[in-house]
């Protein structure tokens, strides 16, 4: 099972890298996150098969690991409106985290 914050995650990390523009830290980079990832990825697949057995089993059948299917996205999202406030109040870490890489990339 793949996570959207981890495919979020390795396409941020990729992007820094590519922000960088050193070629050579893209080559080593890109594999490297996706390694980590992959490798997050299968301990946590082991663990929710330890823990849910046949229930998880037949979600990994019905759902891709790493690409979403946006099947039915539109219904789901049309009862939703979208709050900045929320926004920044919930994910003020990360605003702060990419906020502070890119500063540190312009120095």
């Amino acid at each position: 099972m793949s996570d959207p914050l981890y495919v979020g995650n390795i396409l941020i990390a990729t992007g820094f890298l590519v922000v960088l523009g050193r070629g050579w830290l893209i080559l080593l980079g890109v594999p490297l996150i996706l390694f980590i990832y992959s490798a997050i990825v299968s301990a946590e697949e082991e663990y929710l098969s330890r823990k849910f057995g046949g229930l998880y089993a037949d979600y990994r059948e019905r759902v891709n690991c790493w690409l979403p299917d946006w099947t039915g996205l539109r219904e789901s999202l049309a009862p939703m409106r979208f709050n900045w406030q929320r926004v920044l109040v919930k994910e003020y870490n990360t605003i702060f985290a990419v906020l502070a890489a890119l500063l540190l990339i312009q120095t």
